[in-house]
């Protein structure tokens, strides 16, 4: 039987009836919901994603602490007392520099102003 040839066979019409026009409003409606919800829902996934990070994290910890006979809320609440004052160590050595280095470029700025402004007119005059 020989292989239908693409030159002999009937052009192909493409029929729009209410069905398949209610079908591509449904499914455009369906997207822009879908889009909608995604992104109202992106930052919950968000906490979600990383309280899991932070969760397993944690686990290796948790099961040291555990296996030295500390229950597994305590292990959990020590780990976050650990964590949460290495953070406000960090935060006060670091804010002290910080501060003085604003005040610095304050005190400096009038001198940092008239530097850039003859910078700028040395290079008008090139």
């Amino acid at each position: 039987m020989p292989a239908p040839n693409s030159s002999t066979a009937p052009p192909r019409l493409i029929a729009l009836t209410p069905q398949t026009l209610w079908q591509a409003a449904g499914i455009a409606a369906s997207l822009v919901v879908l889009a909608f919800v995604a992104l109202k829902a992106s930052a919950v996934l968000l906490l979600i994603f990383t309280a899991i990070i932070i969760a397993e994290g944690m686990r290796p910890i948790t099961r040291r602490l555990q296996q030295w006979g500390m229950p597994r809320t305590l292990s959990i609440l020590a780990i976050y007392v650990v964590v949460l004052g290495v953070l406000a160590l960090l935060g006060w050595v670091l804010t002290a520099p910080l501060v003085d280095q604003v005040n610095q470029l304050v005190n400096n700025f009038p001198s940092y102003l008239s530097q850039i402004q003859d910078f700028f007119t040395q290079l008008q005059s090139v």
